[in-house]
């Protein structure tokens, strides 16, 4: 072991750092630091990762601004029959075709596509509806132009292909 490490590395209140590999080099140096700094590992986070975070955080914030801006955003609710046979498919389009496709629009907020489980109360859906699918955009100018767009003619036709109807209800609401 060199000198200037025995010599300058300490732990806490200047005892010596042990030889016992436990502690060596960077990993000593970077001991007494809070391990919210700290990956899994115990190492410090590098950089790109932590700048990859804040871009990621700033990401979902400015969504969240767009829910809480002056406007209040629109939600579109279609109750789908989908085909059991070809559940699995459309799970497939939804999420690896349709949902990347729709992020990118303009006022875009969320998408989502809930499977029903149980009717506790009220009425049930019509018979055979086992999804509803649930769009959330800023305004209802901008979904009127994600919807007359090109690649939501394409990407819709690959979930709406894997039902068994395609007279389905849609629901609009206005956000309040």
């Amino acid at each position: 072991m060199g000198r200037r490490r025995q010599d300058a590395l300490h732990h806490r209140q200047h005892q010596r750092v042990s030889n016992s590999g436990e502690h060596t080099g960077r990993e000593a140096a970077l001991s007494g630091l809070p391990l919210s700094l700290r990956n899994a590992t115990g190492a410090l986070m590098k950089r790109r990762s932590y700048l990859a975070a804040m871009l990621a955080a700033a990401g979902g914030m400015r969504r969240l601004g767009a829910q809480q801006s002056g406007n209040n955003p629109i939600v579109l609710y279609c109750d789908l029959s989908v085909d059991q046979s070809r559940e699995q498919e459309m799970l497939h389009n939804f999420h690896t075709i349709f949902k990347p496709a729709a992020e990118k629009f303009p006022g875009y907020i969320d998408v989502k596509l809930l499977k029903l489980r149980t009717v506790y109360t009220g009425a049930a859906p019509l018979p055979g509806v086992n999804y509803r699918f649930q769009l959330t955009y800023e305004s209802e100018d901008l979904r009127q132009k994600w919807i007359k767009s090109a690649v939501h003619q394409k990407v819709w036709q690959t979930v709406e292909n894997t039902l068994s109807t395609k007279d389905y209800s849609t629901l609009l609401f206005d956000s309040k």
